[in-house]
């Protein structure tokens, strides 16, 4: 068997079910998450060429509605979306690029044929497994996890104090709130000093976790909770929505066709707070 068709092999499901039901979903999202996207940093004031890319993406949506006409969507939102990362690199987050490997995926599919549509999927697959694996061992390489010395800085500065002070004590907080940047930020309290190692240990053992079938319910189940933490103090809700639907892959298909009208409803409201100005900070 040949190198890559072992990697894909890796994270192939017992049972695949309808492939091509799941690809088509998978696809949806990613043109929705696009749209909506941009949508909301065009009302944050982020640029009016974002209101030309949120059209272009929702046009896309719209187009991978009709039957063959998939592909050339997703070559469409390619285009636009390598337009966008010129524009904003070398600004350019994260999230943009896991969105961008997604689309160069789907842009080689032929959303027709169920064998392609499988390598897609199974390609996507891939994607939360190495962003839990290297976001661990990049916590790692920088050390700032060992001594709790990250968290206790967004604790000082990020205003996540509300949420996750809780783990150490009320003097311990206190005297965090009190020290101005550099800091030192390291912390002292057990429950916390867990809490910071858990994360990065937490990521990598999810990522390894969902290359193994036998448990590969539970590496899906510890990725979606770090998902959560994440969540509670960062209201990254946009990524999280994205990397839910990347790991509902790993479920049955049913999971991801649920997943596509929830992930539109919670994206119209999402968009909808953002357009009234209620004052509710996510990303």
């Amino acid at each position: 068997m040949p190198g890559p068709e072992r990697l894909l092999a890796l994270v192939a499901l017992d049972a695949e079910g309808d492939v091509r039901a799941r690809g088509l979903a998978l696809l949806r999202f990613l043109l929705l998450h696009l749209a909506v996207r941009d949508a909301i940093r065009l009302v944050d004031g982020q640029g009016d060429v974002r209101a030309v890319w949120a059209l272009v993406f929702a046009g896309c949506l719209l187009a991978s509605l009709r039957a063959g006409w998939q592909r050339p969507a997703a070559c469409v939102a390619l285009v636009v979306a390598t337009w966008k990362g010129a524009v904003l690199f070398p600004d350019s987050s994260n999230h943009f690029f896991l969105e961008y490997v997604c689309l160069l995926f789907a842009s080689l599919t032929r959303f027709d044929r169920e064998p392609e549509v499988g390598v897609f999927v199974r390609g996507v697959r891939w994607l939360p497994v190495l962003v839990f694996f290297w976001s661990g061992v990049n916590k790692a390489v920088y050390g700032t996890y060992f001594d709790g010395a990250y968290l206790g800085s967004i604790l000082a500065h990020g205003g996540f104090a509300g949420v996750f002070g809780w783990l150490m004590s009320g003097e311990e907080l206190s005297a965090l709130l009190a020290t101005p940047p550099p800091g030192p930020y390291a912390l002292t309290s057990p429950l916390a000093l867990a809490a910071a190692n858990g994360v990065w240990l937490g990521e990598i053992a999810a990522a390894v976790l969902m290359l193994v079938p036998r448990w590969r319910s539970l590496g899906v189940a510890a990725g979606v909770l770090l998902l959560a933490g994440i969540q509670l103090g960062a209201r990254e809700l946009l990524f999280g929505t994205l990397m839910l639907n990347l790991l509902a892959c790993f479920a049955p298909v049913a999971w991801s066709r649920r997943l596509l009208p929830a992930s539109a409803g919670f994206y119209a409201v999402l968009l909808a707070v953002r357009i009234a100005g209620v004052p509710w900070s996510f990303n």
